[in-house]
C-alpha cells in the first residue's frame, strides 16, 4: 500500500466514524427534531455520484466510503420519515 492509498483508507475510516453517531442517536433517542431530511437526501445522492466516480477510477476506498454514505444517509432518511409519520398519527390519536 502506498501513501496515497493509506490516506484514502484513513479518510474512509473517518467518514464512517462521523456518520455512525447520528444514526445511533436517532435509534436510541427516538428524536428527529433538528434533522434535515433534505440534507440527508443530498448526502445520499452525493454518495451515489462518488460511487460512480470510484468505479470509473477503480478506487476501492472511494467506493467503500460512499457505499457507507448511501446506506447511512438512506437509513437516517427512513428513520426520520417513519418517526415523523408515527409522531403525527400518535398526536391525532391523543387529541381524540
Amino acid at each position: 500500500m502506498n501513501i496515497t492509498e493509506g490516506v484514502g483508507w484513513i479518510a474512509t475510516a473517518l467518514v464512517i466514524l462521523t456518520g455512525v453517531p447520528q444514526s445511533l442517536l436517532m435509534l436510541r433517542s427516538r428524536k428527529i427534531d433538528g434533522i434535515s431530511v433534505h440534507t440527508f437526501a443530498i448526502y445520499t445522492a452525493s454518495g451515489v455520484a462518488w460511487v460512480a466516480y470510484g468505479l470509473l477510477k477503480k478506487d476501492l476506498a472511494i467506493d467503500i466510503t460512499n457505499l457507507f454514505v448511501i446506506v447511512n444517509g438512506s437509513a437516517i432518511m427512513l428513520i426520520y420519515l417513519y418517526r415523523r409519520k408515527h409522531r403525527s398519527r400518535d398526536s391525532i390519536e391523543v387529541n381524540h
